[in-house]
C-alpha cells in the first residue's frame, strides 16, 4: 500500500513540475525548469560517485581493508598457544568470515550486476565489524 501511494505522489509531482513549465506563469515556468537542473545535475552527481567508486574498487580499496583484518588474525594465530578453546573457537570463526569475504569481494569485482553498489557497502559494513571483532579478540588474549 505504502509502496502504491509513494509511486502515485511521485507521479504527481512529476506531472505538476512538467505541467508547470509547460503551462504555467513565468515563476512557475523558472522553478520548473530549477527543479529540472537540479534533478539533472543530482543524477550526474551520482554517476560520477558510482564510476569513481568502481574505479577505487577495480584499484583495490578493499584489498587493503582485507589485508589488514588478514594480518591482525594471523598475529593472533602466532600466538595460538595462549588461546583457551573459546578464543580458539572465535579465531577459526573469524578467519572463516574473512575468507568467506574475500571470496564476496571476488565474486562482487567480477560482476556487472546493478546493485554492485549495495554489495560493495554490505561486504564494507561486513569488513568493519570483522575489524572490529579481530581487534576485540586481540585485546582480549593481550591482557591475558
Amino acid at each position: 500500500m505504502f509502496k502504491f501511494l509513494f509511486r502515485i505522489a511521485i507521479i504527481a509531482i512529476i506531472g505538476l513540475v512538467v505541467y508547470n513549465y509547460i503551462w504555467g506563469n513565468e515563476s512557475e515556468k523558472a522553478g520548473s525548469k530549477r527543479i529540472l537542473s537540479e534533478t539533472k545535475d543530482l543524477f550526474v552527481g551520482i554517476k560520477d560517485l558510482i564510476s569513481s567508486e568502481k574505479t577505487k574498487f577495480d584499484a583495490g580499496k578493499y584489498d587493503d581493508a582485507l589485508d589488514k583484518i588478514k594480518g591482525v588474525l594471523q598475529k593472533i594465530d602466532r600466538s595460538g598457544n595462549k588461546l583457551n578453546a573459546d578464543k580458539k573457537a572465535r579465531l577459526e570463526l573469524l578467519q572463516k568470515q574473512h575468507l568467506q569475504l574475500q571470496e564476496e569481494l571476488k565474486s562482487v569485482e567480477n560482476g556487472n550486476s546493478a546493485d554492485q553498489a549495495k554489495q560493495k557497502d554490505k561486504i564494507k559494513d561486513e569488513m568493519d565489524q570483522l575489524m572490529k571483532e579481530t581487534e576485540a579478540l586481540l585485546k582480549e588474549i593481550s591482557e591475558e
